[in-house]
């Protein structure tokens, strides 16, 4: 039997994903297993690429929030500051 240890940086060295074991053996069920193991492991790494993606975006949509607001305060600022007209 070989173990092959294949680490994960982006998932975090606090995250139980950041290790993922390949038993490379002849046994029909331990080959099940390696291959339900490796989907697993897949299907975890597309979803922390989603999640991160979607972070990012909400990240993205709250600072354009933030600089629409800010601009829209300062145009109003602007507009007291400018003479009424007569």
């Amino acid at each position: 039997m070989f173990i092959h240890l294949r680490t994960y940086p982006e998932a975090g060295p606090d995250c139980s994903l950041c290790v993922c074991m390949c038993v490379c053996a002849r046994s029909p069920k331990v080959q099940s297993v390696l291959r339900e193991s490796q989907v697993i492991c897949e299907s975890k790494e597309k979803q922390i690429a989603e999640l991160k993606k979607m972070s990012d975006q909400s990240a993205d949509s709250l600072k354009n929030e933030w600089e629409k607001k800010v601009c829209e305060e300062k145009l109003k600022g602007w507009d007291l500051l400018q003479p009424n007209p007569p």
